[in-house]
């Protein structure tokens, strides 16, 4: 349900923070997958490895007043970085339009964190351990604290989650002698199933599989180029399956 447009002073400062938060998202997706620290070291060019100033690192402005590229080597800065400040600037509004005073800070956190493991799928195709833990521990906290009658059906959504494509991709190795799923992927859908409950988990799928479809269709149609092997990171299709069911609710089939 959307509440009133206008945004609560909570919301504001979710805006206002959130440009900053997607720049340190970048630097989690980018280091944390390769074992790289994230916390205390300084930041660093990609292209030349020039440690970078503060002016280097205002959201958004930065990179514009570069001109995308750095100031050290004048190489192009890769365009993830705008676009995830960007994304963590909508995830936020979205948030804040979407859910009550109450539970804007979460779902802002909760958004967040699909981000960031997105982010770390299309680059590296991993879901770090870490990550998808601290998903599912923020999970079932949330439950805890607001939801404490229906925790049991969570955490049968955690379970049902891990077995359902766990079993998939035995299914899926046996048959095609292939890699269907990662671990990070079943693990994942776990902890989405600690936010969704189990009764959420098959609108979280059937979004995750149709936005797949739709996209590697359209990227198939402008290409021509789509092999049966290609690595196709999942990730980021279940965090949007997760994002919509959260914030919404389950689909509901009309007959």
């Amino acid at each position: 349900m959307i509440n009133d447009l206008s945004l609560s002073p909570e919301g504001t400062k979710f805006l206002a923070v959130s440009p900053f938060i997607g720049s340190f998202l970048t630097v989690i997706a980018d280091r944390l997958p390769v074992g790289e620290p994230f916390i205390f070291s300084r930041s660093r060019s990609d292209c030349c490895n020039k440690k970078l100033s503060a002016i280097d690192l205002i959201p958004l402005l930065s990179w514009a007043y570069l001109l995308g590229r750095c100031r050290h080597c004048k190489r192009k800065i890769s365009i993830r970085y705008p676009v995830t400040e960007i994304s963590s600037v909508l995830i936020a509004l979205w948030a804040c339009i979407c859910l009550p005073v109450s539970l804007q800070w979460i779902g802002c956190i909760f958004g967040w964190l699909l981000l960031t493991l997105s982010l770390a799928d299309i680059r590296y195709y991993v879901l770090p351990d870490l990550m998808n833990l601290v998903l599912l521990l923020f999970g079932f906290l949330v439950v805890l604290l607001f939801n404490r009658d229906n925790f049991f059906d969570h955490a049968l959504g955690a379970i049902i989650g891990f077995l359902l494509l766990y079993g998939a991709s035995v299914i899926y190795t046996s048959l095609g002698k292939t890699e269907g799923l990662g671990g990070g992927d079943i693990k994942l859908f776990a902890a989405i199933g600690a936010w969704v409950s189990w009764t959420g988990l098959p609108s979280v799928l059937f979004i995750a599989c149709w936005t797949a479809i739709c996209i590697y269709l359209v990227k198939s149609l402008r290409t021509g180029n789509i092999s049966r092997k290609e690595r196709i990171p999942f990730g980021p299709f279940l965090c949007i399956g997760a994002w919509i069911t959260w914030i919404h609710g389950p689909l509901e089939i009309a007959f």
